[in-house]
């Protein structure tokens, strides 16, 4: 008897232990993402379920359902009311949660007014709202990875807001923008969706903005959710279930945290893990031009540099053939680098994608000036071949400082306010 008390009372703590853990976990999630909150209920019914069996003599296989069917019931229920199973007009490959707004507590810059970030994502997954709820008359469609979406910027603060109040205050154009940003989307996952999710949708905007250069030579697409599912029906639940796409909000601001604790360092350098206190003068260091190292750089990427080449040159292809619309190419700068009194500054130590093949192991510091500016070099170069392009080499004429960087990649408001007002002031005169 006194045994079976025994085992019933561990069984008791080991059950609210969980429920502990588990209170603990949602409670982080909460600082990421507020609407993750929906799933408290789901977390808590089954320990609760189990606990009115601990005292109990009951059979392993009559308690594994009773676990099992609160679980399942609540799935069924929330599938049923806030799933998109029914939406005949839901096309499978076009990824993303829709019609929803995030809330998430801003983790990653220090800020008064934006100590919580809103981000509206409207019935196709594309961030921000549909003018008359239609693809009607789009006269700007931005393509990019992570910094275009710039999921850690609050609504009405992206580079593209930014664009759209200037050309309303300064020449009465109410154009209309759409960020069909990606996160780890490059220029190779931009083909891909100019040739698939945009056909299917039938978009004809008057341009095409790449905001292209941070994500190039490295092995984006595999982080690409829907890159490699081929099946229909696989597809169809990525993009109709309520809960896989509650689960898809949370990995957006987690990163990797989630799906591979293990590499969450290393994505430290890539721009998951909220570092500003890092981005500080103090630790920059100054370099001088070296011209061999740039060329020894290229040599080194060469094929990573060269299908970047070749990608430009396709999607500015498609966008004037199929599309018949004008493409627009802008490359990127890094908080890596800066120049200040024309002296070149650089963070105290390299920062590497570990996946950019070409570039070996063990790197000088010089390589966090130089690595984006030959892929900015390229992609400039290729954009030119085709007069009907605009190319616009933000990374060389717009100075961008590490104060308006809250990682290595992606920018602040002030950032995104420099970046907003660098590409009206170049694209003002142009028709809309």
């Amino acid at each position: 008897m006194l045994k079976y008390l025994f085992i019933n009372k561990y069984r008791i703590f080991i059950l609210f232990l969980c429920i502990f853990l588990i209170f603990l976990i949602i409670k982080f999630l909460e600082t990421v993402n507020q609407s993750i909150i929906d799933f408290r209920a789901l977390f808590f019914i089954t320990p609760l379920f189990l606990l009115s069996f601990a005292l109990k003599k009951e059979r392993f296989s009559k308690c594994a359902a009773m676990f099992l069917f609160p679980i399942l019931t609540s799935f069924f229920i929330y599938e049923l009311f806030l799933g998109n199973w029914t939406d005949t007009k839901n096309l499978t490959d076009l990824k993303k949660f829709k019609e929803t707004t995030l809330i998430i507590n801003n983790i990653w810059y220090k800020s008064k007014e934006d100590k919580k970030i809103t981000v509206y994502l409207n019935r196709l997954g594309f961030r921000g709202k549909l003018k008359n709820n239609s693809l009607d008359n789009l006269d700007i469609v931005t393509l990019g990875g992570s910094t275009t979406v710039q999921s850690t910027i609050t609504d009405g603060k992206t580079f593209q807001d930014i664009m759209y109040k200037l050309f309303k205050e300064k020449r009465n154009k109410d154009i209309y923008i759409l960020n069909a940003g990606e996160d780890a989307h490059s220029t190779k996952s931009h083909i891909h969706t100019l040739n698939n999710r945009f056909s299917k949708l039938k978009i004809k905007p008057k341009y095409f903005l790449f905001f292209v250069g941070v994500n190039e030579g490295i092995k984006a697409e595999h982080y690409d959710r829907t890159w490699s599912i081929k099946n229909d029906l696989i597809l169809k639940i990525f993009n109709s279930s309520a809960i896989v796409n509650k689960i898809l909000e949370t990995r957006v601001y987690l990163g990797t945290l989630i799906t591979n604790p293990k590499k969450f360092q290393k994505w430290h350098l890539n721009g998951y893990l909220p570092f500003e206190k890092e981005l500080q003068d103090i630790n920059y260091i100054t370099i001088k031009e070296d011209k061999n190292y740039e060329l020894q750089l290229k040599k080194n990427l060469i094929l990573e540099l060269e299908n970047t080449r070749k990608n430009i040159l396709e999607l500015a292809r498609i966008v004037n053939k199929k599309y018949n619309a004008r493409a627009i190419f802008v490359t990127q700068q890094k908080a890596t680098s800066f120049k200040e009194n024309n002296e070149i500054k650089v963070f105290y130590k390299p920062i590497v994608d570990t996946s950019l093949i070409g570039v070996g192991k063990k790197h000088d510091v010089k390589i966090n000036y130089y690595l984006p500016k030959i892929f900015s070099d390229t992609i400039i170069s290729a954009c030119q071949v085709n007069v009907n392009n605009i190319c616009l080499n933000l990374h060389n004429n717009l100075n961008l400082k590490n104060t308006d960087y809250h990682d290595f990649a992606h920018n602040k408001p002030s950032g995104a306010n420099k970046i907003g007002s660098y590409l009206f002031e170049n694209l003002k005169d142009e028709i809309f």
